[in-house]
């Protein structure tokens, strides 16, 4: 037996880390044999895993490279690796060994679905598997899917949508794989099952068939004809030598039934495994693992039962309770079973709602233990509030209030972080509580959404949309789509309506009025068959009408198309004739190209005021190029037909990881917050058929299960039967089949109960230190009223919570919907261009209006009904509103107004935080006027256009056509120049050019975006253009030009060098020039000179400039 030498204790103090509790070191310190660790809501699994991995190799029990360490996803996998590297390496420190050998020797932590596949890579021969299989992902699974659907020779006897059948098809597939079932033995028992109940007498006194037998009978006939059609995928995914993530994992889960040779290889490379998250594994995955490591091998799972939440893509809660016997000790006695039950994360009454929430699933447990959360020493008391509102408006405001109270507060410090600390040290770095809404679906996002930011409070939505929703990404997919096939009409309509074109809804109804036209010109010269063709066919889309633009000078006049909408119309033609005729590059190109031709290369990094702002654009990019290596026709018509699957088959493909805003509050499913935690959580929608959603009848919840859904297996088939529901057939008749199929389904809908209350559980157990807990009687599309879910029901009664103020009581409220026949009517477009908005509804309006009014003529007679609008429209002015009946009392509330703005100023202007990029230009603003350039990040006006911004684009783009190279404004460029500087002849200043030095020399660059990171700061610009120096030999100077004179006033003669200073060091970190051989010079056209700065700031200067009192990061 191997000596005992390092403690659980003794590794961490020697690594400076916080002792582990009793629970851990019996988890760290367990023997070297199966066991299953019940691990609740942070209770530091991933802490104590990494210990259990350090504590083995520290006493030579184990070498590193003979760990294996599972997990569900790479985010996780990386987290458990990384924790285990550090330690290992402080540990080889401690004692002196040789630290590079860490290098070599390291565990292996991997994902369950990355083990499998390196699994069948390796060993797939054995079972006639080809090593180099090319990984299927869902969307391409749906388009072969499709193809065969659509080409199916025979009837499938249905009226089912296409799009339906082939999701069945796909579905139905998965299940058998993820059962690890033969098609041949599923088709047995289906055919003996309808054929069982055709055959059953209708019953007493019924004279037909039960129609919710029929249904049955017609769902199971339509699933075995299905089969035929997966038999003829699965053939086609052998024939082109891919493999879905299902595929892998039945191919392996196979080879370890099978080889007891792979599973000897496997127990010798690896002497313990770890599994993680062990209550969301699956059939096959159990099944791979328990014939690979079984039979007594040192297999420690950790896991919890109460948040296994992923049925419904096959995880099983029964996986964890089933692991004792099916990871058995070599003795054949049941795998030891322990237990972490402090929480690190919660205080003590989120804990007590956390076990009320779950008692019910702790009773449901019969064979194995799952122990009530334990507060941490020195957990604070916590807050758990309920609210019950009318609307879900008025929910969404509740919430909203919640969290702004919590907003700005310090986190108190307390120890959340035990068993955590990394975690909390992150935490430490935050100055205000972390804070999330958690929705059970994503229909409560918008009202909650807007009720946070109409009080400010700046919203991060988690997991809205895939990849393909991001803005920019469907940009560029757009404009492909429709260079590729122009009837793409929804996909035009984006690029027409979107940010770069921005058409008014007037000129697009112009379009259209000119395809209509051009159809008629074409019937009239007979280019179209006149018969049988009706005269109303649609020859010509909006895309051809763009494309006929480009080529015609003149629009017929009754189109009525505005001057400005057909330059716009005209640029798109140009764009997508340019793009298009480019599609025959590689895919990956051709996105490249449509990103530069939306200037999207230039413009997603100055939105998200990083370089790094390309990362969706750079992910589209290596989604095509991984379209590329595995498809059989890669062309870029198959890959946006691929595109299109995957907007439905993987919700729109997963973006990149991110780490959550902690500026932000996060907007987010419940399951999509597992994992994550905030010190304040407030939890939506708790009414019933919400949450849990579910489907009641006479007070009972109820669930087909698997009697519907043509894509679903049913439960005899399963691997798992034996922990689900059954129903047996063999009975007298149909009208007892009935009975038993309304019983099963009363059974179901409790199964299903308990699966929504794991996720409460999830839900509760996010919070640290404050839990919301909300539900509304009414919402918008409901004609009868909402009631309080059982969960949160039991929540209110529970003595650890208080009714927050303002609720209702529970279940309470109005009788009729007061949201029936209301309108919603929002205003186009959405941008800032509101000059012409209606405002005669907005309270805040008439009152501001009524104000401006009678500021300087105190005879006027007052608007009285405008003013009584104006008092009912303000809900929380009202008090102050209520009597303003003389012109005096306006001048009153007015100055009382503008005091209060000051005053909000000064209190917040010292709390205003540099944003993470700005322009060149605001950097030269901020350096002249601190004060007045942090007033305007507080409170953001629209400007109008300027003359000065209109005459400096006028002048760049003449430059422009002089050099015949791309120019362009900077973007905040015409807010720099003085109100004296301004010349309106713009010839003048083309002959101040033509007069200057530089009309003669040719640049080196113009227009160069740049980026500088200065601190903290990204400072995002573009150099107007870079020469070779006329007056130092081999060096470069910028020239900046200024279509102003130069400013007299001394401060703003310093702070433009700044915008100098900027470009300097931009071009000489951009081509590894040394800043002392590059100059700098602004050319005033207006004044027809040239003036070189060289006493301009260096780097450090620039930063000194941001991080100076008063601009506090």
């Amino acid at each position: 037996m191997t000596e005992i030498t390092w403690g659980a204790i003794d590794i961490a103090r020697a690594l400076r880390l916080p002792e582990p509790t009793a629970e851990q070191v019996r988890v760290i310190e367990a023997p070297l044999e199966p066991v299953i660790v019940v691990a609740g809501a942070g209770s530091g699994k991933t802490e104590t895993m990494a210990a259990r991995v350090v504590w083995l190799i520290a006493n030579q029990i184990v070498q590193p490279h003979e760990v294996l360490g599972l997990t569900f996803t790479r985010k996780a996998a990386a987290e458990l690796a990384e924790r285990i590297d550090r330690r290992l390496a402080g540990l080889r420190v401690v004692t002196g060994t040789d630290v590079a050998a860490e290098l070599i020797d390291r565990p292996t932590v991997s994902t369950y679905n990355s083990y499998a596949s390196s699994l069948v890579a390796e060993h797939g021969l054995r079972i006639g598997i080809e090593p180099d299989s090319q990984l299927l992902t869902d969307a391409g699974s749906w388009q072969l899917a499709a193809q065969l659907v659509e080409s199916w020779p025979e009837d499938l006897n249905t009226t089912k949508r296409v799009g339906t059948v082939i999701a069945a098809v796909v579905s139905l597939d998965a299940a058998l794989t993820e059962h690890l079932n033969d098609i041949e033995q599923v088709r047995t028992w289906m055919t003996e099952t309808v054929a069982g109940l055709q055959e059953l007498p209708y019953g007493p006194r019924r004279k037909k068939m039960s129609a919710k037998v029929t249904d049955v009978i017609e769902s199971l006939e339509l699933r075995r004809r299905l089969l035929d059609i997966v038999e003829q995928l699965r053939e086609r995914k052998r024939q082109l030598g891919m493999l879905s993530f299902g595929d892998q994992m039945y191919s392996a889960a196979k080879l370890a039934m099978s080889s007891p040779l792979v599973s000897e290889i496997e127990r010798q490379r690896f002497a313990t495994v770890l599994l993680d998250e062990y209550q969301d594994t699956s059939f096959a995955q159990t099944s791979m693992l328990s014939h690979l490591f079984g039979d007594g091998h040192p297999v420690m799972a950790v896991g919890d039962p109460h948040q296994s939440i992923y049925a419904w893509r096959g995880a099983s809660a029964s996986s964890l309770v089933r692991f004792p016997s099916q990871f058995a000790r070599s003795d054949d006695k049941p795998a030891q079973v322990l237990s972490l039950s402090t929480s690190w994360r919660n205080d003590e009454h989120i804990l007590a709602i956390a076990n009320t929430v779950a008692t019910p699933l702790r009773d449901e447990l019969t064979t194995i233990d799952v122990p009530r959360l334990q507060a941490r020493p020195g957990a604070g008391t916590g807050a758990v509030t309920w609210h019950w509102a009318d609307t879900v408006g008025a929910e969404a405001e509740a919430i909203a209030a919640f969290i702004e109270r919590h907003w700005g507060a310090d986190p108190s410090g307390s120890d959340i972080g035990r068993g955590q600390p990394d975690r909390q040290n992150r935490r430490d770095e935050q100055k205000r509580p972390s804070a999330a809404v958690l929705c059970r679906t994503r229909k409560y996002f918008p009202a909650i959404q807007d009720a946070l930011l109409t009080r400010g409070i700046p919203v991060e939505i988690v997991g809205l949309g895939g990849l393909l929703d991001v803005p920019e990404v469907a940009d560029v997919l757009a404009l492909v789509q429709v260079a590729h096939d122009p009837s793409r009409g929804e996909c035009l309509f984006r690029l027409l309506t979107g940010a770069l074109f921005n058409m008014s809804p007037a000129d697009v109804a112009a379009l259209r009025r000119l395809a209509r036209h051009l159809d008629e010109r074409a019937l009239r010269r007979g280019s179209v068959e006149t018969s049988p063709t009706p005269v109303h066919f649609v020859r010509h889309s909006l895309a051809d009408s763009i494309d006929w633009l480009v080529d015609e000078k003149r629009v017929p006049e009754f189109i009525d198309i505005s001057a400005e909408g057909v330059r716009r119309l005209r640029r798109l033609g140009q764009t997508l004739r340019e793009l298009r005729s480019n599609l025959g590059l590689p895919i990956p190109d051709v996105l490249a190209y449509a990103e530069r031709l939306l200037d999207l290369d230039i413009e997603a990094p100055l939105a998200y005021g990083t370089a790094a702002g390309k990362i969706h654009l750079d992910a589209l990019r290596k989604v095509a190029s991984g379209f590329v290596s595995m498809a059989v026709t890669s062309t870029v018509g198959a890959f946006l037909a691929w595109i299109d699957a995957a907007k439905v088959e993987e919700r729109g493909l997963d973006r990149p990881v991110a780490e959550p805003d902690p500026n932000a509050v996060q907007l987010i499913t419940v399951h999509a917050a597992k994992g994550l935690e905030w010190d304040v959580v407030a939890a939506a929608g708790l009414v019933t058929g919400n949450f849990p959603s579910v489907q009641y009848s006479q007070g009972r919840p109820r669930s087909s299960g698997w009697l519907s859904g043509d894509g679903s297996l049913p439960y005899p088939l399963r691997g798992d039967r034996e922990d689900l529901e059954r129903i047996h057939f063999d009975v007298g008749d149909a009208a007892e089949v009935e009975k038993r199929i309304e019983d099963f389904r009363e059974r179901v809908g409790a199964q299903a109960v308990l699966e929504e209350r794991r996720l409460a559980y999830v839900a509760v157990t996010r919070a640290r230190k404050e839990l919301l807990v909300t539900g509304a009687r009414w919402s918008d599309e409901r004609k009868t009223p909402s009631q309080p879910s059982a969960f949160l029901t039991e929540i209110a009664e529970d003595e650890h919570t208080t009714r927050n103020q303002g609720s209702l009581e529970l279940g309470t409220g109005s009788e009729i919907n007061p949201a029936a026949g209301q309108e919603v009517i929002g205003w186009w477009p959405r941008a800032n261009e509101k000059e012409g908005e209606d405002t005669s509804g907005n309270g805040q309006a008439i009152l501001a209006s009524t104000v401006l009014q009678y500021l300087g003529d105190d005879d006027r007679k007052i608007d009285t009904p405008k003013l009584d609008r104006a008092r009912g429209s303000i809900g929380r002015a009202e008090q102050e509103v209520a009597g303003l009946n003389s012109a005096g009392q306006l001048w009153a509330l007015a100055e009382l107004l503008l005091r209060e703005q000051d005053a909000q100023r000064l209190r917040r202007s010292d709390d205003v935080r540099l944003p993470s990029h700005m322009s060149a230009s605001t950097m030269v603003q901020f350096t002249a006027d601190r004060k007045q350039v942090m007033d305007d990040w507080l409170r953001p006006v629209p400007r109008r256009p300027s003359p000065e911004a209109r005459r400096g684009t006028a002048v760049h783009s003449w430059i422009e056509n002089f050099y015949r190279m791309p120019a362009a404004l900077d973007l905040d460029e015409s807010d720099i120049y003085e109100d004296n500087d301004f010349v309106t002849d713009l010839s003048a200043l083309q002959d101040a050019f033509l007069n200057s030095p530089w009309a003669e020399l040719t640049p080196i660059a113009m227009e160069e975006p740049v980026d500088v990171v200065l601190g903290d700061v990204t400072v995002r610009t573009r150099i107007d253009a870079i020469f070779a120096d006329p007056e130092n030999e081999g060096h470069h100077i910028v020239v900046d030009w200024k279509s102003g004179r130069e400013p007299t006033d001394a401060v703003q003669q310093e702070a433009r060098k700044v915008q100098l200073a900027i470009y300097r060091l931009a071009w000489s970190r951009l081509t590894g020039k040394p800043i002392e051989e590059i100059h700098a010079a602004f050319c005033y056209l207006a004044d027809g000179r040239t003036v070189r700065h060289d006493d301009l700031p260096d780097a450090s200067a620039l930063e000194e400039i941001l991080t100076a009192p008063g601009s506090a990061h």
